[in-house]
This record gives C-alpha cells, sequence and structure tokens, in this order.
C-alpha cells in the first residue's frame, strides 16, 4: 500500500480536525452537560484508534485490487468531471444518510449501533465511539455503492475527507452562536442540530440522521428542532451506568445487554419525500 497524498489526507483531515475541536470546545463550550472529562475522551479516543487501525487494515486490503467500476452510471456527466465529481459526493452523503436511518429502524443494527449512543456526554470524541463491527461493515457496505457507480478509490477517499471532520464537528460541544447555526443548518449539520440526535427521547434520537448535508432531513421530513438538553440530555436509558460506560462493556453491548432503544417504543416512521 502507496502512502501517497490522497491515502494521507484522510488521517491528516482527522487529526487536524479533531485536535482543533477538542481545543476550541474547551475554550468555548456550548454547555457544561456536554462536556466529558479526560477518562471519558481517552476511551471514546481509543476506540476511535481501534477502528482506525481497523480502517488502515480494510484500505490495505481493498486498495490494491481496486481498479474503478465497470459500471459507468455517471459517465454520461463525463468521468472526472467537476459534475461527476459533485453528483458522486451527493450520492456517498446520501447513502450515508439512509445507512444511519437503517441503523435506528432495524433492531439487529440498533443494538451495534447504540454502542455511539450510549455516551453520557458530548464532544469530538464522540464522533470516534463507534463499534468495530459497526465501523468495517460501513466501510464494506459503501464500496459496492461506489463501483456500481463508476466512482473511483479516491472518489471514496475524498468523501471520507469530507466526512470525518464534519462528525467531528457537529458532535463536538462547541459553542455557535444562533444566527450562524441558523445559518449554517440551511446546508450542513451544526452541532445543535445533531445534540437532538442524541436524545435519549426516541422521538428526538429518531431525528436529524444527515452526517454532512442537512437537506436530505429536510427532503425525507426527519428534521427535528434543537430542544433545551439538560444533566440527562444524552444517553440511552438503561445503559447509563458504569459497566455500560467501560471499555468492555462497549465492545460486549451488541451481544449482550437489555434490548432497549429509547424513552419511548415505536418504530421510526419510514421517511417520505415531500
Amino acid at each position: 500500500m502507496d502512502f501517497d497524498l490522497p491515502t494521507l489526507a484522510k488521517p491528516i483531515a482527522v487529526f487536524g480536525a479533531l485536535f482543533l475541536l477538542l481545543g476550541a470546545e474547551r475554550l468555548w463550550p456550548a454547555s457544561r452537560w456536554g462536556a466529558g472529562s479526560w477518562r471519558h475522551d481517552l476511551r471514546n479516543l481509543s476506540l476511535g484508534a481501534l477502528n482506525g487501525l481497523i480502517g488502515v487494515a480494510l484500505a490495505a486490503w481493498v486498495l490494491p485490487t481496486s481498479h474503478g467500476a465497470e459500471s459507468e452510471v455517471l459517465a454520461v456527466l463525463g468521468t472526472g468531471s467537476l459534475a461527476w465529481w459533485l453528483v458522486g459526493l451527493l450520492l456517498l452523503d446520501l447513502w450515508t444518510f439512509a445507512w444511519h436511518w437503517l441503523h435506528h429502524a432495524l433492531p439487529l443494527l440498533w443494538r451495534v449501533h447504540r454502542v455511539h449512543h450510549t455516551d453520557t456526554a458530548m464532544d469530538a470524541s464522540t464522533a470516534l465511539r463507534f463499534h468495530p463491527i459497526e465501523t468495517t461493515v460501513a466501510a464494506l457496505a459503501r464500496l459496492p455503492l461506489a463501483w456500481a457507480l463508476g466512482l473511483s478509490v479516491e472518489h471514496v477517499l475524498l468523501f471520507e475527507v469530507i466526512l470525518l471532520p464534519s462528525i467531528l464537528f457537529h458532535h463536538s460541544n462547541l459553542r455557535v452562536s444562533p444566527g450562524l447555526d441558523r445559518r449554517l443548518r440551511l446546508l450542513v449539520v451544526t452541532p445543535a442540530l445533531h445534540r437532538t440526535h442524541h436524545s435519549p427521547v426516541r422521538e428526538n434520537c429518531d431525528s436529524n440522521f444527515g452526517s454532512v448535508l442537512s437537506v436530505w432531513d429536510r427532503l425525507f421530513r426527519t428534521l427535528r428542532g434543537t430542544p433545551q438538553l439538560g444533566p440527562q440530555g444524552f444517553g440511552v436509558p438503561g445503559l447509563e451506568g458504569p459497566r455500560w460506560q467501560s471499555w468492555r462493556g462497549l465492545l460486549a453491548l451488541p451481544f449482550v445487554g437489555p434490548t432497549t432503544h429509547a424513552a419511548s417504543d415505536p418504530a421510526p416512521r419510514v421517511p417520505a419525500p415531500q
């Protein structure tokens, strides 16, 4: 595996954004409820490091055998053209939105995804708190889509260079002025929007699924406002205790523990286009 500029862009973007946001959210915190302790951050960062190693291993396995797709679904736009790149990035972001929604709609996927939602604080480190199973399956599921559309490996890497700093940003406890937040959320997911998604109330939790763009939540009517969150504003009911907040508990959670989702039981409705 050659570590050229496109390959290195992803870790550079992640570490750069993480370093800046962890510092900025301590200087300008949105809420004291969102701030995690150093133990909290270290636990999330170590889980993120494990996922990063898995990502490197997957890249070493996939990239040498990836020569682009045989399908030319987007070839009408001119392969390599600006329109081809932009439409491809939009489709990858739409896929990420749908994939996220499925993790809330399907109980089996939720058991894995809830590792992310059990965080009782919310800061930039929360963006790295995913079970390795979810990270691995998400990476592998994205590749067939890219190949079917005729996207290159570089196209997927570019999307991840955009996606990962965006996820770090909207999970951060960074204070964003209401006026700026209103303007930003017209296009992208803001920290205030995503805090709603981490609510222990299922009606709020099953909303705001966007990762980069907020337009998908508007289109599929899954966008919700930003209720005031107090000291119990984050997490999954029944999974707040030390057992489920430990490294061992997080790794075991998809296989054991209560099947609780959030504070109400109805399954999320299928988003309907406007």
